[in-house]
């Protein structure tokens, strides 16, 4: 493919107009903005983040790939298959503790990808390496886990455009506005919309791995680095993170969880998984029926990760 020809589709990749669907729910009128229709590598956030990053890779002649993150990382997934696709070296550094196959780990390698494992405290070690080995011959290039980053954030800006514009169109407006936060970039991106563009939306990330002090420090950093100016008009007032569904951290899960999970893909054959989009959809629900809200238009972002449904869901959902 030409340069210009990989541009314009990473540019069509990255402002893909997903679909908001409604579906069925006894309390709310509950929307869904899937971006799992992403029509590339099973879709996803990720899709959108890695599109970014690829079009600096592409326009700066980079060769190889580096990047980071678990075996259930959608980015890593998604990471290997554009490297795959436009002719690129890929190298995934893994942390090894309670390493195992995912499907997505499963497509990595699929993919052809080199996966580096290493201990979670030799991470920053271990990515220097790579990269100083491969800097020999290529020309590497390296994305933080989960895509964080200004051009990360950056990304996802488009998509709050997109939900504004399905208000305008459709005649409605979403009261709450609930998305999974696990690095924070698609939120980040969220929130720094929000406010440039005077949008005043409530926003709510669901918090599946850190805890909520953390959480928040991220956030903060995260939208620091993006555009300091920016940052300094943004308060905690204009987002919210819900902590009280991490279960025992990234990775884990509860029965009520996965029981949730059976019953919307039974009910509204939505795919949710027990990593990420599950979690936030239960945190969502619960935090809706705990607060007692009801007969509102609530918006759930699923960021993805079709693959990780075939993880433990099926499984699960056999056994009963």
């Amino acid at each position: 493919m030409k340069k210009s020809d990989i541009i314009e589709e990473l540019d069509w990749i990255q402002n893909y107009d997903t679909p908001i669907v409604k579906i069925s729910d006894d309390s709310n009128d509950l929307y869904i903005k899937k971006e799992e229709a992403i029509p590339f590598s099973f879709g996803g956030n990720k899709c959108r983040i890695a599109a970014s990053y690829f079009k600096e890779i592409i326009e700066g002649g980079y060769d190889v790939v580096v990047t980071y993150g678990a075996s259930s990382s959608n980015l890593c997934r998604v990471i290997a298959n554009m490297a795959s696709r436009y002719g690129l070296q890929c190298v995934i550094v893994s942390p090894e503790e309670n390493y195992v196959q995912t499907p997505n780990s499963e497509l990595v390698s699929f993919l052809g990808a080199r996966i580096v494992k290493c201990s979670v405290n030799a991470v920053s070690h271990t990515i220097d390496e790579v990269i100083s080995a491969y800097k020999k011959e290529h020309k590497p290039y390296f994305i933080y886990g989960g895509g964080h980053g200004v051009r990360g954030t950056d990304s996802y800006r488009n998509v709050l455009k997109q939900i504004v514009r399905f208000e305008d169109e459709n005649d409605v407006n979403f009261d709450y506005i609930f998305i999974t936060l696990a690095t924070g970039t698609s939120m980040s991106g969220l929130i720094i919309e929000n406010v440039v563009g005077g949008y005043r939306k409530r926003l709510y990330g669901i918090t599946i791995a850190r805890e909520v002090s953390r959480a928040k420090e991220i956030m903060r950093q995260s939208l620091q680095a993006y555009d300091s100016s920016i940052a300094s008009n943004i308060s905690e007032k204009d987002y919210t993170i819900l902590g009280d569904y991490r279960c025992d951290g990234y990775g884990t899960y509860s029965k009520e969880v996965m029981d949730m999970i059976k019953h919307q893909f039974a009910k509204n054959g939505i795919n949710l998984d027990a990593t990420y989009t599950g979690k936030a959809f239960y945190g969502m629900q619960d935090y809706l029926k705990k607060n007692n809200i009801k007969g509102k238009r609530i918006l759930f972002i699923h960021t993805g990760g079709t693959p990780l449904f075939f993880k433990n869901n099926c499984r699960y959902i056999n056994e009963k």
